[in-house]
């Protein structure tokens, strides 16, 4: 670690609230998980910027990272990079449009739907290898798969449940949904140069320090946060549901009373007189 002096990282540029590249920044809960690997490590950790998580592979098979910041390890990965113990995990869930009925599982739709995947992660991997005859659509970003469902181009998108999650909140209420929850889950770690043995070594001690306190502390300041968010539009729509109630209340008693009015004056001098006097009289039925 000494003679190395700085450690190089890629992550995946557009994976909220895992990780992103924002104004040139690390942000997202591996941000958070870094720092504290850096701190442990002792020497740099330094942000290698990609447009995609393509071009991070891309770029760890030309050794210009030493690590993902948060991967999962697959056959074709393997060959180039050693991969850590987990220290995040969720289940896979598919996106699709509001009107789409639930999907029990993957065996109902992946034969028959397009469904999109960003270009080199690993459940694409996976999948692929287990159904050959499939229809998955390789995307850049999980924006790129969202608006394609939303445009109707593709059945619905797979991911990880907290990044679609996020979308969903952030852009597509009340136009996608989660409509499935799969029995796959990403386990994902540190992926380390396999030239490097070191590294790996290294990270998975400072990995295994982290206290599940400190874990749990993380999960909370991104999870919690979307819950918040979810809860502030559950109660602008409350909001808007009232008043547009209230506003159909006053057009209904502003309805009646025109209409009364109008009966009023279309009445003759004697029978609004009469009127009156029934109204007035003990056992009317006005009156009570």
């Amino acid at each position: 670690l000494e003679n190395k002096k700085e450690i190089t990282m890629c992550i995946d540029p557009d994976w909220m609230p895992y990780e992103r590249i924002h104004n040139g920044q690390h942000e997202g809960m591996t941000n958070d998980y870094i720092k504290i690997l850096q701190k442990k490590i002792g020497i740099p950790i330094k942000l290698i910027p990609t447009k995609t998580w393509n071009e991070s592979i891309t770029f760890a098979k030309e050794r210009k990272c030493d690590i993902f910041s948060l991967a999962m390890s697959t056959p074709s990965r393997a060959k180039y990079m050693n991969f850590t113990q987990p220290y995040l995990d969720f289940p896979i869930v598919v996106a699709t449009k509001v009107d789409k009925l639930f999907v029990s599982g993957l065996d109902d739709i992946i034969h028959t739907e397009k469904l999109g995947i960003v270009k080199g992660y690993s459940m694409g991997e996976i999948l692929r290898s287990k159904y050959p005859q499939n229809k998955i659509i390789d995307v850049d970003s999980v924006e790129a798969g969202m608006e394609l469902v939303k445009q109707g181009k593709i059945f619905g998108f797979i991911g990880a449940l907290p990044t679609v999650a996020y979308s969903l909140q952030h852009k597509y209420i009340g136009e996608l949904k989660i409509a499935g929850k799969f029995e796959y889950k990403l386990e994902l770690g540190i992926g380390t140069r396999n030239d490097e043995v070191e590294l790996f070594e290294v990270f998975e001690k400072a990995i295994d320090s982290v206290s599940l306190l400190k874990r749990q502390e993380i999960l909370n300041k991104y999870i919690s946060m979307h819950h918040e968010e979810a809860k502030s539009y559950d109660l602008f729509w409350k909001v808007v549901l009232i008043s547009i109630f209230l506003v159909c209340i006053f057009l209904y008693r502003r309805y009646s009373l025109r209409k009364m009015n109008k009966k009023l004056k279309d009445l003759s001098f004697k029978d609004l007189i009469n009127l009156i006097c029934r109204a007035a009289s003990p056992t009317s039925t006005v009156a009570r």
